[in-house]
């Protein structure tokens, strides 16, 4: 499902680009059309970065959550049970 939602993300902002720059080829003679369509060009490719960031980003904490912590933590588990049953109590 993940796989699935990042590529129709990253879908979107590709047909964007896509179409504005088949309009640019017929508009070369227009300055003011290339400059819009050059616009939503830029939008749509800031676009694609924000979500390929996200997603570098989804997968080193992703990464990071499966490797084991390095230094094991002593717990106290006694006081750890006490604190917890003292949350529901009060």
């Amino acid at each position: 499902q993940f796989s699935d939602d990042a590529a129709h993300e990253l879908n979107t902002p590709i047909s964007t680009v896509r179409a504005a720059a088949e309009n640019m080829a017929e508009e070369l003679d227009d300055p003011k059309a290339m400059s819009r369509r050059l616009e939503v060009i830029n939008r749509s490719v800031e676009r694609m970065n924000r979500i390929v960031k996200d997603l570098m980003l989804l997968t080193k904490l992703g990464l990071e959550a499966e490797q084991p912590s390095r230094d094991p933590e002593q717990v106290q588990f006694g006081k750890l049970v006490q604190d917890v049953v003292a949350e529901f109590v009060d």
